[in-house]
């Protein structure tokens, strides 16, 4: 299911966010160069005299001379990069920083999302899941079928205990596998302690690993939740979530 509005929105504000960080780092190492080194000040405001008078002539169809402005422009620039080196600072202090260099810090190239807005789309979707902390250890890479007995059978099914848990295993698993192709509800059901937390976990990781939406509640806090969404005045922070997942989870 693509973003909704609210969750494209706050990953954009991180971008916007970044991308003023951006400029206010590239004004404090442009004071602070104009200060230590005041010929590269000079050279700015002489390539910027030599770019407009570029730009008038381009705009006003004139070609003599252009060869020369770009020459001199290139000059002026080979000895600010070489002051820079000088004293120590690289060639590209003064250009504008990125965190991602890809998109420039826009969150797109092109008309594609790059993978930073990816990667911050899964991040957002693992934080609106209630799920972040506990599922870096509960997921199919740690399941375990040690845990379950080879011996002891469920007289009701003639399964062993292991046998049951690696049957529930390989739905897990189709359910994720299929999910965005076949509508699909699962109930795990069994007594405390047999791994119906854990397996719903995992679950919920794999399609969070995939830009999925997925929310974790206990019976308690969803019904606590649909209850203030209820009779509250105030749209209840979080409702919007659980109405507009790809899954929920109910424990």
């Amino acid at each position: 299911m693509p973003l909704q509005n609210y969750q494209y929105d706050t990953i954009m504000r991180e971008y916007s966010k970044t991308q003023s960080q951006n400029r206010r780092i590239l004004e404090e190492r442009t004071q602070e160069i104009y200060k230590k080194i005041p010929r590269i000040h000079e050279i700015d405001e002489e390539v910027a005299t030599l770019s407009a008078k570029k730009a008038r002539a381009l705009l006003s169809g004139e070609s003599s001379g252009l060869e020369d402005l770009k020459s001199a422009i290139s000059l002026l620039s080979q000895e600010r990069n070489a002051l820079l080196v000088c004293n120590s600072y690289p060639e590209d202090y003064l250009e504008l920083p990125y965190k991602c260099p890809v998109c420039q810090d826009t969150g797109y190239v092109g008309n594609q999302k790059c993978t930073c807005f990816k990667k911050a789309e899964i991040e957002l979707l693992y934080t609106q899941s209630n799920l972040k902390e506990i599922l870096k250890k509960e997921n199919f890479d740690h399941f375990s079928f040690d845990y379950y007995s080879d011996t002891m059978k469920n007289e009701a099914t003639g399964l062993t205990e292991r046998e049951t848990a690696r049957r529930a295993y390989d739905i897990a698993r189709s359910f994720v596998r299929n999910f965005d192709s076949s509508f699909e509800n699962l109930f795990l059901y069994g007594d405390t302690g047999v791994g119906k937390t854990f397996l719903s976990h995992c679950i919920a990781h794999d399609l969070l690993e995939s830009a999925h939406c997925v929310m974790y509640f206990s019976a308690f806090d969803l019904f606590e939740l649909l209850a203030d969404s209820k009779f509250s005045r105030d749209k209840t922070e979080g409702q919007e979530f659980v109405f507009d997942s790809d899954l929920l989870i109910i424990d």
